[in-house]
């Protein structure tokens, strides 16, 4: 007891020598954005509510701890990657009648530009095309010899995204 006493003076005492709060908090989202991939891999679906907590958490950190300049900007961001996204699966939608990706893929998508900023996530979205057509094209393959790989009608995008999304982050910094 005394040891957590003592690491809870020290740290009360030296803010300075902590990492910015943001830090954790995009920690935090970012560790939603894997569990939500992982939650679409399972499930077919990437779950609203887990995003939505994590983009406040990020809006509030980033409201308070870097000014309004730094959220203005993520915000922005943030908005272009959803609006983008959303008038391609509008259009795709109008032209062919079905969805180019799910709406989850979006908000996804949404709260990772938020975290990261626009140029990791446009990278993240290409490589995980590629990666989603190699899988498709691997459990066609596979489809030949076992029935079990035979392919679906349509891939989860989120754990792809998420792969993607720490390959860029890899090569970004």
């Amino acid at each position: 007891m005394s040891l957590l006493k003592d690491s809870l003076d020290f740290i009360l005492s030296h803010p300075e020598t902590m990492p910015d709060p943001v830090w954790f908090v995009s920690l935090a989202a970012g560790a939603v954005l894997a569990g939500t991939a992982f939650i679409d891999a399972r499930t077919g679906r990437v779950p609203d509510f887990p995003l939505l907590l994590g983009l406040a958490a990020m809006l509030f950190a980033s409201g308070f701890y870097e000014g309004q300049a730094v959220l203005l900007y993520r915000s922005v961001a943030a908005i272009i990657s959803v609006l983008v996204l959303w008038l391609f699966n509008s259009s795709y939608f109008f032209l062919l009648r079905h969805d180019a990706y799910g709406m989850g893929d979006v908000k996804w998508t949404g709260l990772a530009t938020f975290i990261v900023g626009l140029e990791v996530v446009f990278w993240a979205w290409c490589l995980a095309a590629w990666l989603g057509l190699l899988w498709m094209g691997g459990r066609m393959f596979l489809g030949l010899f076992f029935w079990q790989f035979k392919q679906k009608r349509h891939i989860h995008f989120a754990p792809f995204l998420f792969i993607s999304l720490l390959v860029s982050l890899y090569f970004s910094s």
